[in-house]
């Protein structure tokens, strides 16, 4: 047989295989399923429920594969109806979180800039506490925190410093540290911790965007934390917006302290008050995203919304003082026996 010839075989034969996959599409569905299924058991991860019942149970018949089946079990459909929710207890912020933030699924909180990586820790820790002290006082639990780090976060931005913790008004006694060596043992740590109900929350920290937390990976981290009913933190260091299966997502940055309110409700100058954080829902069920400015108050364990800003016309302490007080006394400041200008400081021995 020619050259010539051979080649107008082979282009009938491809023409007649075509028009058999027009006229039988169920065939080619079949067989993209089934080479579906394969490639994700070499890869071994889990693959979606396809509409075909017909492959859907050949699948199940075979009980080494029937695990990759990532299906929606009853308990996750009960789940969805006794849902915990912690609220800010502001009417605008919990409108625009549908009710509050989720205690069974999968939050995840970012920080743009490797900058913002102590606000973003700090809001996700204060958001684990606010769980904590809610599983206490609801469900009569004393459950712990759960902090896991993966190598590159650490190196870029630090490990946790205990003391900054217990300024914030978290103990660290009730928190477990793990430090794994690869990512890969951080993402098997938090898959084993998410689906435990022995812990009040678990916190997740990455740098970047890892391959291993697309959509696939965080689907299962939520599937866990949605059937133990407890809050599972995705802390994103200097990572760029992508599509997960978190339901919530908030971009942290730090926002500036307000001054220092007097009983006058006057700002002092000179003095900060508590931290504060501005947050941006960039995914929720609001179309537009909304950003808040929220400040923590470690004494009352409790959120508060900036609603105006008290750091303008600030007050001197020395200058608001009456002229008689401490008895006739001035205060050193005032005085007019006041050591004479130095010059200008450059540093402090």
């Amino acid at each position: 047989m020619k050259r010539g010839e051979r080649a107008m075989r082979q282009q009938q034969m491809r023409a007649s295989l075509a028009r058999e996959d027009l006229i039988r599409p169920d065939l080619i569905r079949k067989d993209l399923d089934c080479l579906r299924h394969k490639i994700a058991k070499i890869e071994k991860r889990s693959t979606a429920r396809f509409d075909n019942t017909s492959f859907a149970q050949s699948v199940k018949s075979d009980s080494d594969n029937a695990h990759n089946l990532v299906t929606l079990p009853k308990q996750y459909e009960n789940n969805r109806h006794n849902e915990d929710i912690l609220q800010f207890d502001d009417p605008a912020l919990d409108t625009a979180l549908s009710g509050g933030i989720n205690l069974g699924a999968l939050t995840e909180l970012r920080s743009q800039e490797t900058r913002q990586t102590g606000a973003a820790s700090a809001f996700t820790w204060i958001l684990a506490h606010q769980m904590q002290s809610f599983l206490k006082q609801k469900h009569n639990e004393d459950l712990p925190i759960v902090f896991i780090s993966e190598t590159s976060s650490r190196l870029e931005g630090g490990q946790i410093y205990p003391p900054g913790l217990m300024s914030l008004g978290i103990n660290p006694a009730t928190c477990l540290f793990i430090q794994p060596r690869s990512l890969h043992d951080a993402l098997w740590v938090a898959e084993l911790t998410a689906k435990q109900k022995s812990v009040a929350a678990t916190i997740l920290e990455v740098r970047g965007n890892p391959q291993n937390l697309d959509m696939a990976g965080t689907r299962r981290l939520h599937l866990r934390a949605q059937s133990a009913g407890r809050p599972f933190f995705l802390l994103r260091q200097a990572g760029e917006e992508e599509a997960t299966a978190a339901r919530l997502r908030l971009g942290v940055q730090s926002a500036p302290a307000a001054l220092r309110a007097l009983p006058s409700q006057r700002a002092f100058s000179n003095s900060l008050s508590n931290p504060a954080f501005q947050i941006t829902l960039e995914k929720s069920k609001n179309p537009a995203p909304q950003s808040f400015i929220l400040e923590w108050n470690h004494d009352s364990h409790s959120f508060t919304t900036r609603s105006k800003d008290i750091s303008s016309n600030p007050v001197d302490f020395h200058q608001e003082q009456p002229p008689d007080i401490g008895g006739g006394i001035s205060l050193s400041g005032n005085g007019s026996d006041q050591a004479s200008e130095m010059g200008r400081v450059v540093a402090f021995g």
